[in-house]
């Protein structure tokens, strides 16, 4: 070989690009029996040619045999046909063998990508830019970078590779700037997955102008840190208290009914449930639920639909009462409980016992002038620090009270100013509400048909989903949302309320992907909600919803919850 810069493993064989060689190689798995199947060994290719290529540095191989060459030199990508020998003539796919920056043009291209639709992705280097050809069109269209250089989440700095999930995530070696970057579908902005100090090094955490990447079964991902003269492997993380959940999870369209009735009947036997809210899973994928209208919380075990458990006495204003509890949070030291209409937060031991008041004071409802007390509530939060917050909906405030708080201890105000409205410092009856390891807040900003995201002690916050004050139906809308959840890598669930669905929104995009209830048509068949107001996920990644007008509890088994990427 003289040169090689990539290579393609599919289930024949072995196909190399032998760069200075102008030609791909290609053997069979135990590396012998080599045939050319593009390119003429020692002739450098021009425009004029099609069965002949210049300096190429990615390759790609489809579903169907067809070999793909990034031919840089020339400013355009080839496609050879299946079984294609030396010399055989291959078609130009995309480009216009001159260096350009429009629809059709590029600058020395490299790492090319075809998807399970022959969507072409092309790497175009020196425009900075990563460019999607659909199947058979005349031009390509930017998916990611802006066309100049620059080392912001939005630019790419001569970037070398990509390589694109089944669900159309791009993961980019942006290799001038020494880092990869995770791009969702429709997104504005990537996300820094690996390289982040974007200082060139030889430290774990450093890269040095990498040139491509790749992923095992496992989802870790392997990078090609070229001048550093080594592969780097970056495993999958684990974190306890914040879901782990990779971009490609799916979920089952159907779901079944873990708790409560699947045909939506109430009722008050360890069977039934009544206007559930709230729902927590454990671990050890025990669910606890508020049974809201039964004034009682509900403990189901694994393997079982039954209450193993029943935590409260009835309704009523003592320790061991409860009057509208609406939801729960379940941490290593205890059971907390919010009591709405009791205008409390109630602290239990594991088992059940020993209730305690931790936050508010009994049937006292709060003012926006009190912060020892609250109005009327539905969704909380204790964070990784034992800090407890409640979406204060009625005061269109979010208070944050700390680690063991008591009976009418002060709170301050994490989130809004007391009175409704739309502004980045303002709530409208806030709902459920989710905080980080950073300590980010963020709140479903119910009425205002939002999600809102507070850094730690801001003054304000940012829209991070839907539009304020608009409802509607479209990916990229709300209406009423009650409930947010947050992974590790900040992809966010959302329980679109009155749209009767659940929407996964990946960081910084424009819209978001429905995951449940994506016909938006209440009923009780297994792939509807009816006004659904929590959601949860338990150890495997599998989705628990409290579909609260149908009086259950739904779980839709995750199809997948590993990486499924292909070697670019």
């Amino acid at each position: 070989m003289n040169y090689p810069s990539d290579i393609f493993v599919t289930s024949d064989g072995i196909y190399v690009l032998d760069t200075l060689n102008y030609r791909v190689l290609k053997w069979w798995e135990n590396g012998t029996n080599t045939t050319i199947v593009a390119g003429t060994t020692g002739i450098v290719g021009s425009t004029s040619s099609n069965a002949t290529f210049s300096t190429s540095y990615g390759l790609f191989v489809d579903d169907f045999s067809y070999v793909y060459v990034s031919d840089g030199a020339n400013y355009r990508v080839m496609r050879f046909p299946p079984n294609s020998t030396s010399g055989t003539t291959g078609s130009t796919l995309a480009g216009t063998g001159f260096a350009g920056y429009g629809r059709q043009g590029f600058d020395s291209p490299r790492g090319i990508f075809v998807d399970s639709n022959r969507a072409l992705y092309v790497v175009d280097t020196n425009n900075h830019r990563i460019q999607k050809w659909n199947f058979e069109v005349c031009y390509g269209v930017t998916v990611a970078g802006t066309g100049y250089s620059g080392n912001s989440l939005g630019q790419l700095q001569n970037p070398s590779s990509v390589v694109v999930d089944s669900n159309g995530y791009m993961y980019i070696t942006d290799q001038n700037n020494h880092r990869i970057l995770r791009w969702a579908p429709d997104a504005c902005l990537g996300e820094c997955i690996a390289g982040c100090s974007m200082t060139a090094g030889t430290r774990a955490d450093q890269l040095y102008y990498p040139f491509s990447v790749a992923f095992d079964s496992q989802g870790s991902l392997y990078v090609s840190d070229t001048s550093n003269n080594r592969v780097q492997k970056f495993s999958i993380l684990n974190n306890t208290g914040e879901s782990v959940l990779v971009p490609t999870a799916q979920w089952a369209l159907n779901a079944t009914t873990v708790a409560g009735s699947p045909t939506g009947g109430s009722g008050s036997t360890p069977s039934f449930l009544n206007s559930n809210y709230g729902i927590r899973i454990t671990d050890d994928n025990t669910l606890y639920i508020a049974d809201r209208n039964n004034h009682r919380i509900v403990v189901i075990f694994p393997n079982s639909t039954i209450a193993g458990a029943i935590i409260g006495s009835g309704y009523g204003t003592g320790l061991t009462q409860m009057n509208y509890p609406s939801d729960i949070f379940v941490t290593s030291d205890g059971i907390y409980v919010l009591d709405s209409s009791n205008y409390r937060i109630l602290k239990l031991q594991k088992n059940g016992t020993n209730p305690t008041i931790v936050a508010g004071i009994t049937g006292m409802a709060g003012s926006t002038s009190s912060y020892n007390t609250f109005g009327t509530s539905y969704q909380m939060f204790v964070d990784i620090y034992g800090n407890i917050y409640v979406s204060d909906q009625a005061n269109h405030r979010v208070l944050r009270f700390p680690p063991n708080s008591s009976n009418g201890t002060n709170a301050d105000i994490a989130a809004g100013i007391g009175t409704s409205g739309y502004g980045p410092s303002q709530l409208n009856t806030p709902y459920g509400i989710f905080v980080d390891s950073a300590r980010t807040l963020y709140i479903a900003d119910t009425n205002n048909h939002r999600i809102q995201r507070w850094k730690f002690n801001a003054c304000s916050g940012i829209t991070v989903a839907g539009r304020a004050g608009q409802a509607g139906t479209a990916l990229y809308l709300l209406q009423y949302p009650t409930s947010v959840v947050v992974d590790i890598n900040g992809y966010m669930y959302i329980c679109d309320k009155n749209n009767n669905r659940v929407l996964r929104w990946t960081p910084d995009a424009c819209l978001g992907e429905c995951i449940s209830g994506c016909t938006m048509t209440t009923g009780t068949r297994a792939d509807q909600l009816y006004f659904p107001f929590s959601i949860t996920f338990d150890s495997q990644g599998s989705l628990y919803v409290s579909d609260t007008s149908n009086n259950r509890v739904q779980k839709f088994r995750v199809l997948n919850n590993i990486c499924e990427y292909y070697v670019a």
